[in-house]
């Protein structure tokens, strides 16, 4: 096995304590092993994001703080996991497959944070701000912040992850206490 992809399918299956032969039995190829991890993983995160972001008994503030929370939950970040999400989009020649693996929750995540921050805009006097951008912006903050833990634990956690989120958006969008 070779590349990124080789050490991360051996460290899958060092995990799960099989050979990596059992690969070709169980799923065909390790490209394929990949795409089933990278499915379950983005499952853990939809769930972890998703569910608490739709209750409806939320302020659009803490909606939108929900699925910035989850890329910081340490079930959703797990080395493992990140190590997966690395080997899928690390090489160029399997970021298509796991564009179309993810392309739903993305979508899905975007749509709501997109009109969390409509809401949050309409509600604070901030016309000028794209709500697309606002939700990319987010996210791209997010998502840094969680791919900087594993090799920076000692500087970048869930806590100075989740100050450094809050840090960076103007008051008006901080998270309500209740979902810190």
């Amino acid at each position: 096995m070779h590349g990124l992809a080789g050490a991360i399918t051996a460290l899958l299956t060092e995990r799960a304590g099989l050979s990596a032969g059992i690969i070709d039995l169980r799923f065909g190829s390790k490209d394929k092993l990949l795409a089933a991890a990278l499915e379950r993983l983005v499952m853990a995160h939809r769930a972890k994001s998703i569910a608490a972001a739709r209750n409806p008994m939320l302020d659009p503030a803490a909606r939108l703080w929900a699925p910035m929370e989850a890329h910081f939950a340490h079930d959703v970040r797990t080395p493992t996991r990140i190590a997966v999400w690395f080997a899928c989009f690390g090489e160029a020649r399997r970021r298509a497959r796991c564009r179309r693996i993810s392309e739903s929750f993305d979508t899905e995540r975007t749509d709501f944070m997109e009109s969390c921050g409509e809401a949050l805009m309409a509600g604070s006097g901030a016309p000028g701000l794209d709500p697309e951008r606002f939700a990319q912006l987010i996210e791209s903050a997010a998502d840094g912040l969680c791919l900087d833990m594993p090799p920076y634990p000692d500087e970048v956690g869930a806590a100075s992850a989740r100050e450094q989120m809050r840090a960076f958006f103007p008051r008006r969008f901080a998270p309500p206490e209740a979902a810190r």
